[in-house]
């Protein structure tokens, strides 16, 4: 019980995830310590599948941060060329005939509309934003992996009670997990398509 009100307040902390699941699962691995109630394959088994949940979350969040990142990318290039289109055509409105101001005008103003256009989508799909936070979430997922991973790596009789340490790390997954970002179906299938092979890296 002692173990669980401890984790319990520091999830309260105003810690980035990463930092949360590092600070809970690290105190429990220590060399110099030996207990008493040793690992059995089935705590290990659990570890590993925890691992292989983490492996997918970190996928897929991370390819969806690539996703968005190409949207964000494929977003500013048009707005980028069509603000200098309109640079362009202010400075040639200087020096053309007046028979051609009138068409110059409207293009410009076109061009305009266009940019704002681009600006507003951009700005109610967040593209930008979205790229952080989904990086950000793959991010922890990732520390989560190699924190276990570090776990699995000590001797059985270092790494703490079992029963505790699988415990907290469900309560930092599901802590991750609360409010699921959306991922696009293209990502789960091909997260399905090469699962063993995603599952099989560090």
């Amino acid at each position: 019980m002692a173990d669980t009100k401890e984790t319990i307040i520091e999830i309260k902390d105003n810690l980035t995830p990463g930092e949360k699941i590092k600070k809970d699962i690290t105190k429990y691995i220590d060399p110099n310590k030996i207990i008493n109630n040793p690992w059995k394959e089935e705590d290990e088994k659990k570890i590993t599948e925890l691992i292989n949940k983490a492996k997918k979350y970190r996928y897929m969040y991370k390819e969806c941060s690539n996703h968005y990142y190409i949207l964000d990318i494929k977003m500013m290039v048009p707005t980028l060329l069509v603000a200098a289109i309109i640079v362009a055509l202010n400075s040639i409105s200087l020096v053309i005939g007046a028979e051609h101001k009138f068409w110059l005008q409207l293009t410009t103003i076109l061009c305009s509309l266009f940019a704002t256009v681009l600006y507003g989508v951009e700005k109610r799909c967040k593209f930008s934003q979205k790229v952080e936070k989904y990086y950000s979430q793959s991010i922890a997922f990732l520390e989560l992996i190699n924190l276990l991973q570090t776990l699995l790596a000590v001797p059985k009789e270092a790494r703490g009670q079992p029963y505790t340490i699988i415990y907290d790390t469900n309560i930092e997954m599901n802590k991750l997990l609360k409010a699921p970002l959306f991922v696009p179906k293209y990502i789960e299938n091909n997260f399905e398509k090469y699962r063993d092979k995603i599952l099989a890296m560090d």
